[in-house]
């Protein structure tokens, strides 16, 4: 959503960078907590608090502090408390705030008014619309707060590596890349993330589930990615080289135009 509002290419590829560079070190850091806790809380002591470990690492603090009663594990679990939240609170604001600036700029200035919207009706939609997203999510919050939605994150980053980062990768490295290849990539990666998701390990079959009472699983992993990353490269590969317009992407013409623009492209140049 962040990308769809950026005003140029070196805006596009600054936010990719900033996304990029955020979620690997969260990955990484989510490796070495968890392995943390793993090995000093103790991996019995985790699943007895929350069968999901959700409150691993504030238990990690609680370890990390000394005693339970000494001011240094309080000092430590506050602020650790406090850092999640804030965490959290600036999470949900940031995706409220881009769902609101993509709904305003793309679809109600561009689509719906066709770009001749005032400025100023756009930041009130933009208003509205923040209050509207928001709204909504506070809805279905209540309604799954007692649901593992943690499984969301997860698909969350299948999606983008099935579906997004084929795209781009084409899109920056392959002359022959056409846009029946792009749509395939886009929804055929996200489509398979989706479906390999629903019915895998994470939604049913297993106590730590999203239904730990219903067994609908036919796939054997918790995360889709070992197929469905693969899946998008070979959806985008496929969609263009089945798509008649590939051959004019292959003409000397067009393969001149690309390699002057090439350099100008990776360099994030106007």
């Amino acid at each position: 959503m962040r990308l769809f509002s950026a005003q140029d290419v070196p805006a596009v590829r600054r936010s990719m960078s900033w996304a990029v560079g955020t979620v690997t070190t969260f990955c990484l850091l989510v490796i070495i907590l968890g392995t943390g806790a793993a090995a000093l809380v103790g991996s019995r002591s985790i699943i007895a608090a929350d069968p999901h470990g959700r409150t691993s690492v504030l238990m990690l603090s609680q370890v990390l502090g000394g005693a339970p009663s000494s001011a240094g594990a309080t000092i430590l679990y506050s602020a650790v408390a406090g850092m999640v939240f804030i965490t959290l609170l600036s999470s949900v604001a940031g995706m409220t705030l881009a769902a609101a600036s993509s709904l305003a700029h793309d679809l109600f200035a561009h689509a719906a008014r066709q770009g001749r919207a005032e400025p100023r009706t756009e930041m009130t939609v933009a208003a509205w619309t923040s209050v509207a997203v928001g709204t909504v999510a506070i809805g279905l919050a209540t309604l799954v707060q007692s649901w593992d939605v943690g499984v969301l994150t997860t698909l969350a980053v299948c999606i983008g590596a099935s579906a997004v980062a084929p795209a781009l990768t084409y899109s920056l490295f392959w002359r022959g890349f056409t846009r029946t290849g792009l749509l395939a990539t886009l929804y055929g990666g996200a489509a398979c993330a989706v479906v390999l998701m629903v019915f895998s390990k994470a939604v049913s079959g297993t106590p730590s589930a999203v239904f730990p009472t219903a067994d609908f699983h036919w796939f054997p992993m918790q995360s889709t990615g070992l197929v469905s990353i693969p899946f998008g490269y070979l959806a985008g590969w496929l969609g263009s080289r089945l798509d008649h317009r590939h051959r004019a992407a292959d003409s000397r013409e067009s393969r001149l135009l690309y390699e002057e623009s090439e350099e100008r492209l990776l360099a994030a140049a106007e």
